[in-house]
């Protein structure tokens, strides 16, 4: 994040400078999320495309602002997503690169990417009906002892 503090002074006193960035934002934040990109509008305060749009009547080329973005604020992001696809490819340049790693540094990079990763709320698992629990206590006893404790766990038993 870049300091915004001359764009604010200059729109300060300027309704008109203000509306147009309102009508920018929106449209730049909406396409940018229909790309995946997360901006805020403190993060387009600094692009070049808006200050012109904001400050003269030549108006906004959003192809130019979208090309902004994506060098800019929304980098890293794209930088993220394309490593995580390439982590999904059994066969990219990435796993040949990392499994010349050491194992210690192997797991510390497989950590940084679990952290970054946005995790998923899972829900609380559904209640079993009487029917079902009958069932799945049925199957469990049929089960050698050993391996009993496992398969109520798995079927939601304990």
């Amino acid at each position: 994040m870049t300091d915004t503090t001359n764009f604010d002074t200059a729109m300060a006193g300027d309704a008109r400078a203000m509306a147009r960035f309102d009508a920018i934002a929106e449209r730049l934040i909406g396409s940018a999320r229909e790309e995946g990109l997360e901006i805020s509008r403190e993060d387009l305060k600094a692009l070049g495309a808006v200050k012109i749009a904001v400050f003269t009547d030549l108006g906004l080329d959003t192809a130019d602002a979208m090309a902004e973005i994506r060098r800019g604020p929304a980098a890293e992001q794209l930088e993220r997503r394309e490593m995580l696809a390439q982590l999904d490819q059994k066969s990219s340049a990435l796993h040949a690169e990392l499994s010349r790693l050491p194992p210690a540094q192997r797991m510390e990079i497989g950590r940084a990417l679990e952290r970054q990763r946005p995790h998923l709320e899972q829900s609380a698992p559904q209640p079993l009906t009487a029917e079902q629990e009958a069932e799945r206590l049925v199957w469990v006893r049929s089960l050698p002892p050993a391996q009993r404790i496992a398969a109520a766990r798995a079927a939601g038993l304990c």
